[in-house]
């Protein structure tokens, strides 16, 4: 089955138990909408991964995000 992404949605809106199941790769904000980055992963311990477009370098966000979605596949 083929997952979609869904719109940008608040990620304080989402308790952290179900934060989890949030597709890799969707946008979400933190309160507000200029807040946005793209959800990266939640590790075992609970600890949510998202990389926050403000923090985007301007050169090679690809590979920014590529790190912290390793990071968030790793951490316990």
């Amino acid at each position: 089955m083929r997952k979609t992404f869904q719109p940008a949605f608040d990620i304080w809106q989402i308790p952290p138990y179900m934060r989890g199941m949030i597709q890799p790769g969707q946008w979400v904000f933190a309160g507000e909408r200029s807040s946005l980055g793209v959800y990266l992963g939640q590790g075992k311990a609970g600890t949510d991964v998202v990389a926050w477009r403000g923090n985007f370098p301007r050169n090679g966000a690809r590979k920014y995000i590529k790190t912290l979605r390793q990071y968030a596949k790793g951490i316990q």
